[in-house]
């Protein structure tokens, strides 16, 4: 290949500033080849016409630009066509039919060599990228097992403190806690405790899921430890109030714009046994109280524990209970879940039609029939979020 080595000497701005690739000289290589071919032979050889394989070398060239493909494709339609109007001089080819011949199966055996070199050199290639990409896959698969063992990990100290069912198996006559989360370790999280009389029954709904979720709902439990079981605030407007201010106080949030607005949705009653009364403030998260037939729906103060531009005091309703009432927490994850037919969320309305229907059963009956209600509405479709929902009977 005479002219295997004349890009070196060529300042070809189009191509590598560096030392010519193995494609940049076989492509000037062959160009040259084919000129000199069409020169001697004259355009009745049809040498002219490998010119035209040199376009899909251009185009095969995953590593070129397109504008780099567009100047060699106007390079070799150029060469192409001056050769055109030069051999339309009838006294061009000077060569005897041997050499004629002999000139014409040179060229084909150059292309086929050269295409046969670059398929190897692009296969050979593949196989590296290959063999790179399973190292690749092996590693990330590593890194996806420790990240993985850090994640269960994580979930078995979320659910270490995370209190029992104790308080509820002492206080209620019956109760369930369905608890979903959408990834392994969860934004919702609930919290009770028992002060002489007085039960504190606590539903949450943090910002986010899986591992940012978590972190917000251990900051929840620390805070509610500091709040209710040192502090001995049982007053369920004033533990959302202090819970207000110490997330806004961790978090630094001072309203300013483009800061954090993480925090958390709480729904709060306080079981009073003396008085057989129930006492219940929400942060964006209401309770449902049945009684007989009939949903009565405890709507929550439009705030979250947390920052908000217009903050207004938590509110408290105090509820007088009866034997059989059913005392339903919930989180939005349930409500808000997208599936069915139309691939529509789940509902509120649904929601209460559904414990309407079964309020009448056991608990652990109820939880059974919520779960799997849930569950066959998202068939198909991803858990956009955590779901908790707790019952408890009077």
């Amino acid at each position: 290949m005479l002219f295997l080595d004349l890009p070196k000497f060529i300042n070809f701005q189009c191509f590598s500033l560096k030392s010519p690739t193995f494609w940049e000289c076989a492509l000037i290589e062959l160009l040259f080849h084919q000129i000199i071919a069409v020169y001697f032979l004259g355009w009745d050889s049809g040498a002219q016409y490998w010119l035209i394989y040199l376009v899909g070398l251009i185009f095969f060239n995953a590593n070129w630009s397109n504008k780099l493909r567009i100047f060699c494709f106007v390079i070799v339609f150029t060469t192409f066509a001056l050769l055109y109007i030069f051999c339309k001089n009838p006294d061009i080819n000077h060569l005897s039919q041997s050499q004629y011949d002999e000139m014409y199966l040179s060229s084909s055996l150059f292309v086929l060599i050269l295409l046969a070199l670059l398929i190897n050199y692009y296969v050979q290639d593949a196989h590296k990228a290959e063999k790179n990409l399973k190292m690749k896959n092996i590693e990330l698969f590593e890194k996806n097992e420790k990240i993985l063992q850090s994640i269960v990990y994580a979930e078995k100290i979320q659910k270490a403190v995370l209190p029992t069912d104790d308080i509820l198996k002492m206080r209620f006559n019956d109760y369930f806690i369905l608890f979903l989360p959408r990834d392994i370790v969860s934004g919702d999280f609930y919290w009770f405790y028992q002060e002489g009389f007085k039960t504190v029954t606590i539903c949450a709904d943090c910002t986010g899921h899986g591992v940012p979720g978590g972190l917000m709902s251990m900051l929840g439990v620390s805070f509610l430890n500091e709040v209710i079981k040192n502090q001995k605030i049982l007053r369920p407007e004033k533990i959302l109030e202090e819970m207000r201010k110490m997330v806004k106080t961790a978090l630094n949030q001072t309203g300013k714009i483009g800061e954090q607005k993480d925090g958390m949705d709480m729904s709060v009653c306080v079981f009073d046994d003396a008085l057989k009364k129930m006492d219940f403030a929400g942060a964006n998260n209401g309770v449902f109280l049945i009684r007989g037939n009939e949903l009565i729906e405890l709507k929550p103060t439009r705030n979250p524990v947390g920052i908000k531009r217009k903050e207004v005091p938590f509110s408290q309703k105090s509820i007088v209970l009866n034997k059989d009432d059913h005392i339903y927490f919930y989180t939005d994850g349930y409500i808000d879940q997208f599936g069915g037919k139309q691939g529509k969320s789940f509902k509120k309305s649904r929601l209460k039609k559904l414990l309407l229907d079964y309020h009448g059963l056991p608990m652990d009956r109820q939880k059974y029939l919520l779960e799997s209600q849930i569950l066959e509405w998202m068939k198909g479709v991803e858990q956009i979020d955590d779901i908790t929902l707790i019952g408890l009977k009077i």
